[in-house]
């Protein structure tokens, strides 16, 4: 594989330099290489926009934007710069006129749905245009009591897509997540408060059916808007959050689609001559990078099944994987009997039984009021290199000089470095993909289509007869001591099915179970006392730390779907 791997890559650097060897690559030239918007809102709620944009053009005769859906919104004082010099604003705006006549020019038009912003193109070359413009009424006042910004920034279907965006957002207050709460949609990248600002930024280049739209929710009477709508702000959020991924873990993030359903082929097919041949030749060679050296997470569209038991009165009363815990976390996950946080459980269970840590109340005066869970690292000596060995390791970095971390330690840390996690989670599931396929449990189908492949990971013949026997485990564990009330006493054992039960959810279960056949487990279990509650209550917080902040406005990673119901924007703009 590893010689395929050589061959495939010489191949790539010989297309890439014949490519490149063409006088000029057209289209790559015309481009929109950076866009930064600022927007300063008044308290008054308009908001006067600054955009700064860096290009290089190659064709067409004018710059437009396209913003609608304005409600009660105005766009005022449309102003462009150029090196310093200011453009002639006319009154009217000829959008058939030539490239000369609209050099260092610029004007609206209003149209059925809202207005287009035109300035000339020039030259053809470098350009860096500073836009201008006031919008009324930017602030929405909705009817109970609270206040909203929804504003599309950047279009999808635009002709001339960025390739980086950051959207800076202020008001005469600074913004915080105290107060404000804050969402985007449409694009790769993050949303966040930073310096009293609110800061969306794109991660990657932005594809034509890309847009940028960010939602902030500010508290009652902020600003004195005269745009009043009749719904909530929660009626507000639903439509936007349609269609996104705000409700989802990070586990359900689809990377499966090829990379041909980012591009708009469409597009590419209307390329002519040499450009044609580039664009489509460059993207084959993006795809043979992807493919073989950016690993996909193994997940398919479809969700997670919503468990249920089954199998009634069938048991299995082995273990149900023969192997590590998370390496059958791709089975236990698609089956919906295990998460991001049922896997962490297990560990830390597994990590107690191997004496490396302690969970126990952290007893510390400052904490008196609150019974907070801390984990006590007693033997730090573990490899880095494997997910466990990650998982470890992140968390003992956020121990203090005395190798203690409490859960709200870690759950700040993780409400900050929501990647750590979600990068952690995937790493999980793609080395337990990568070990069931060895092991025949899952496989990959792909079906080809024009210009596009899917790939559908699925279950094999030996990957159902395993979601069996998972399943009749977890009878076994509800069961457990109506099946074993004949057999002998062993602790050590029910410790290590502790583990397993963590991973399915199901440890205050076995501990019930345990307990009705000899009620002196606690006491002599390794998971004395409060040991289970106190982990549960820890991987609890770990996981709203991941998820809850995002989905709950603190910020984080945007939306690439949904942004329902917002205001400006619209769809298309660029050049003509």
């Amino acid at each position: 594989m590893k010689s395929f791997k050589q061959v495939i890559l010489l191949m790539v650097v010989i297309v890439v330099a014949y490519l490149f060897s063409f006088n000029k690559v057209h289209a790559s030239d015309h481009k929109l290489e950076d866009l930064h918007i600022d927007v300063v809102i008044k308290n008054d709620g308009s908001a006067e926009i600054t955009e700064k944009r860096t290009a290089h053009l190659t064709e067409g005769t004018e710059n437009y934007i396209v913003i609608e859906n304005l409600g009660k919104s105005e766009i005022i004082d449309f102003v462009v710069r150029e090196d310093g010099k200011k453009y002639r604003y006319l009154d009217t705006w000829d959008i058939n006129a030539s490239q000369a006549d609209k050099s260092f020019k610029n004007g609206m038009t209003e149209t059925k749905d809202g207005y287009e912003l035109s300035w000339g193109i020039g030259d053809y070359g470098d350009h860096e245009y500073v836009l201008e413009y006031t919008v009324t009424n930017f602030i929405k006042q909705l009817n109970d009591d609270s206040q909203m910004l929804f504003w599309q920034f950047v279009n999808d279907e635009t002709n001339i897509p960025p390739e980086k965006v950051v959207v800076e957002i202020e008001t005469e207050e600074e913004l915080n997540e105290e107060t404000e709460k804050i969402w985007a949609f449409g694009f790769s990248g993050e949303v966040e408060f930073l310096d009293g600002k609110v800061i969306a930024t794109s991660d990657s280049p932005l594809t034509q059916s890309d847009y940028v739209t960010i939602l902030v929710h500010f508290p009652e009477g902020m600003f004195s808007t005269d745009d009043q709508l009749s719904k909530s702000f929660e009626d507000v959020k639903e439509e936007a959050f349609k269609d996104s991924d705000y409700e989802t873990d990070a586990s359900k993030e689809d990377n499966n689609v090829s990379i041909f359903s980012k591009i708009n082929i469409i597009n590419v097919l209307k390329r002519e001559g040499k450009e044609a041949i580039f664009v489509s030749v460059f993207i084959a060679v993006a795809l043979i990078i992807h493919k073989l050296f950016q690993p996909s997470l193994k997940i398919t569209r479809k969700k997670p099944e919503k468990y249920r038991r089954q199998y009634k009165g069938e048991y299995y009363r082995d273990f149900p994987y023969k192997g590590e815990v998370v390496d059958g976390y791709y089975i236990f996950y698609m089956m919906g009997v295990s998460n991001f946080e049922n896997l962490i459980s297990s560990f830390l269970l597994k990590w107690i039984k191997e004496g490396r840590i302690e969970i126990e109340i952290d007893n510390r005066p400052f904490f008196k009021n609150d019974e907070l869970a801390a984990i006590h690292f007693l033997d730090k000596e573990m490899e880095k290199t494997s997910v466990e060995g990650e998982l470890f390791h992140i968390m003992l970095k956020k121990a203090d000089s005395n190798d203690v971390l409490n859960e709200n330690i870690l759950a700040e840390w993780g409400r900050k470095n929501k990647k750590a996690f979600i990068h952690w989670e995937k790493k999980a599931i793609n080395k337990s993909w990568e070990v069931l396929e060895d092991a025949g449990y899952v496989k990959v189908e792909t079906k080809n289509s024009f210009f596009m492949e899917r790939e559908k990971y699925v279950f094999t013949e030996k990957g159902h007869e395993l979601e069996k026997r998972v399943h009749q485990y977890m009878n076994y564990i509800h069961d457990f001591s109506l099946l074993n009330e004949q057999e002998a006493i062993n602790v050590k054992i029910w410790d290590e099915i502790m583990i397993w039960a963590a991973v399915f959810g199901l440890t205050e279960v076995a501990k019930a179970q345990f307990e009705k056949l000899y009620p002196s487990y606690d006491t002599e279990s390794i998971y004395y006392g409060k040991t289970l509650s106190l982990t549960k209550s820890f991987t609890n917080k770990t996981l709203k730390s991941r998820t809850e902040s995002r989905f709950s406005g603190l910020g984080g990673s945007s939306s690439t779907g949904g942004g329902g119901g917002s205001f400006g924007g619209g769809s298309g703009g660029g050049t003509r």
